[in-house]
């Protein structure tokens, strides 16, 4: 385990020292206020220790200046390379919800991150979260979205491919409170960068500004009420931003009779639902059972599933072509594609024990 400490007061990323973390840990305190350390556990592959450095050298002055950050304290990123280990410490400091590659440790100023695919630029995101702290102590998750905004705005993975979102539309618009609360709460991943560029281009980045130093509080900040912010956000999108054509749903009908007895399958996140023409549901990830449930189709057009103490979770569906059928969930802004199989094509009820791992 090797532990790397860099100073961002020099032109180039300065290689200070390569020591045991322990020694290089003892000493950050004492380094200047805009250093930074990085440490490997377990086998990480060199390359990512290269490009989270040379991600946060590039990144790391950017967002001190943004955010007007007079002196940013120095601050830890540790990187994992063993999946289990990473949630293992994860959940043990009290983080809970789903998978994640990187988050923050806001008490030691420390960003923590699981080896892999674009790992440099999930680092930038998890700094952004930390200069947001400095700027605001109490600001984590205080709104969440807001917390997510910010980062988003500020990582540089720039805008996102507004022709992919649903959930903006002439009839639909996500209130604030839906982008901080289960289960809408993924769609804050999509449009974070859309609400601070309102912010911005509306306001100013004074207001950001402020917004943040007031958690989010719209009508100390702006002068308007939330209400009014949220339809501004809306019209301001429209106006500026190309969204997803709006789609005819099928029918409770349709939905009955193409589904009932099947089963779908998304192969982007190897998963498959078989829903029994009796009402069960069986939900498996690549060929083993993972839960059961029920299943059902409301009123108002919608598939709607009980797994476990999730509680119920409904969902529009289009038909794409005879065998393709896209899902739009209530907890995102993209549509899910699954393939449609005539019967149950992964044997589910052959085996119903379920792998509660």
């Amino acid at each position: 385990m090797l532990c790397r400490l860099h100073n961002l007061a020099t032109p180039l990323l300065f290689l200070l020292s390569v020591t045991p973390c322990a020694l290089a840990q003892s000493d950050s305190h004492r380094s200047p206020p805009s250093s930074f350390s990085v440490t490997a556990i377990g086998d990480v592959k060199d390359h990512s220790i290269v490009v989270i450095e040379r991600a946060l050298g590039h990144h790391v002055p950017r967002i001190i200046a943004e955010l007007e950050i007079a002196e940013m304290p120095h601050f830890s990123v540790k990187v994992w390379s063993d999946p289990d280990e990473f949630r293992s410490v994860f959940v043990s400091g009290g983080g809970q919800g789903g998978v994640t590659r990187g988050y923050v440790n806001s008490e030691i100023m420390e960003v923590r991150l699981l080896d892999g695919e674009a790992v440099d630029e999930i680092v930038v995101h998890e700094f952004a979260h930390l200069a947001s702290l400095v700027v605001n102590p109490k600001i984590a998750a205080n709104p969440f979205w807001l917390w997510e905004s910010v980062a988003l705005y500020l990582d540089a993975s720039g805008p996102p491919d507004t022709t992919e979102l649903t959930c903006i539309t002439e009839n639909r618009k996500p209130t604030l409170d839906e982008l901080s609360t289960p289960p809408g709460m993924a769609k804050v991943y999509r449009m974070g960068y859309l609400i601070v560029d309102h912010v911005v281009e509306t306001w100013g980045r004074g207001a950001l500004m402020t917004l943040i130093k007031n958690n989010g509080d719209i009508e100390t900040s702006l002068g308007i009420s939330r209400e009014e912010f949220e339809q501004n956000l809306h019209a301001f999108l429209l106006e500026n931003y190309e969204f997803a054509e709006e789609r005819v749903a099928m029918s409770r009908d349709e939905l009955l009779e193409r589904f009932a007895g099947n089963t779908l399958t998304n192969t982007e996140f190897g998963q498959s639902t078989f829903l029994s023409a009796d009402g069960r549901l069986y939900f498996g990830s690549h060929g083993t059972t993972r839960a059961e449930g029920r299943w059902s189709v409301s009123d108002s057009d919608r598939v709607c599933i009980e797994v476990g103490d999730a509680g119920v979770r409904c969902s529009t569906w289009y038909q794409e072509d005879a065998s393709t059928f896209l899902l739009d969930s209530d907890s995102d802004c993209v549509l899910q594609t699954w393939d449609l199989a005539v019967g149950d094509a992964q044997g589910f009820t052959e085996d119903v024990a379920v792998d509660s791992r």
